[in-house]
């Protein structure tokens, strides 16, 4: 054997060895040198050898394609997953509210009837009591009580969708402005400081006037919570980029701490001392917002305070039907 076809046969066998390696693209290198020599006694070999050798080759890339389709696939199912048990977990969360709310409903109803007839008793006996008789503080007490039953039987109500209510165009600049006029006294009372940054266009929404306002005292009232030792809660209006009105109400107070913000919206869920808070303001802020068709959520830094945005759905103007539009032929 000739030198040139041992080093032939030298490098046919390292194709051979690269072919089974999987080092393909070597090997085809390898192939086309070896022809690239001239005929020899191997030359019948070397063609399908590079043939074999490309097939391969596409063999391999088609299934390194396949592969990375299947993890790609693999990838969406497992986010399906995920979606589908946070969709599960929402279904779970909107059952326990709707259990607790038909709970409420029926406890305010229960008590609405015998607290009104309290009420009723109690004004009546104050009014018909002298200055300065010693029934006056009891009886003004019991009054003062029974309204504040009263107020938290309505607040069940409305979290229990039960509530008549009805919507008109509303503005939500003047809302708000309302409902700091409400805070202002208590703030006042805690040294904390309010501002106002109001868009000067009107905000107008769709919505029941008196449960919207009552969303910002509530926000505005647990603002004023977080921050006994006073200080600044602003609350400015302005429009999102999807046409939608966006109120936010920030504090400077401890903030809220990651391990319970998730629960925040919850009903009756409260950090506050016993008797001093029922734990319906957030929820039931969030429960109107909704009946709204708007969004509430929460942001908070301990140490830094809590911003609470609510976005509601612009009130879309009516259109206009020039007269001549109107008009018959």
């Amino acid at each position: 054997m000739s030198p040139l076809e041992t080093a032939a046969v030298s490098r046919l066998g390292t194709a051979i060895s690269l072919i089974g390696q999987g080092a393909l693209s070597d090997a085809r290198e390898a192939l086309e040198a070896l022809e690239a020599q001239g005929p020899t006694a191997l030359s019948e070999l070397i063609q399908p050898l590079a043939l074999l050798a490309a097939h391969l080759g596409r063999s391999l890339a088609s299934k390194e394609t396949a592969l990375a389709a299947l993890q790609f696939s693999l990838l969406e199912l497992e986010a399906a997953r995920e979606d589908l048990r946070a969709r599960a977990e929402m279904l779970r969360e909107a059952q326990k509210l709707e259990s607790v709310g038909q709970l409420a409903a029926g406890i305010a109803h229960e008590v609405n009837n015998p607290l009104g007839v309290i009420l009723g008793f109690a004004q009546g006996i104050e009014r018909r009591l002298a200055e300065g008789d010693a029934l006056s503080l009891p009886v003004s007490s019991i009054v003062r009580e029974a309204l504040r039953c009263k107020s938290l039987v309505q607040e069940l109500l409305v979290f229990s969708r039960t509530a008549a209510k009805s919507s008109e165009p509303t503005d939500v600049n003047k809302v708000v402005h309302s409902a700091m006029v409400l805070l202002r006294a208590r703030a006042t009372t805690l040294h904390a400081v309010l501002e106002e940054e109001l868009r000067s266009a009107p905000t107008i929404v769709l919505a029941n006037r008196t449960l919207l306002q009552q969303v910002f005292v509530n926000l505005g009232n647990n603002a004023l919570d977080a921050m006994p030792q006073g200080g600044t809660l602003s609350v400015r209006t302005n429009d999102t980029a999807d046409g939608a009105v966006q109120v936010e109400v920030r504090d400077t107070g401890s903030g809220v701490p990651d391990a319970i913000r998730h629960r925040v919206f919850e009903p009756f869920f409260t950090t506050k001392e016993v008797g001093k808070g029922t734990g319906l303001g957030l929820s039931l802020a969030h429960e109107i917002v909704t009946q709204h068709g708007g969004e509430i959520s929460l942001e908070s830094e301990l140490g830094a305070g809590t911003t609470v945005r609510v976005r509601l759905p612009r009130l879309k103007p009516a259109r206009t039907i020039p007269a001549d539009e109107g008009a018959g032929p």
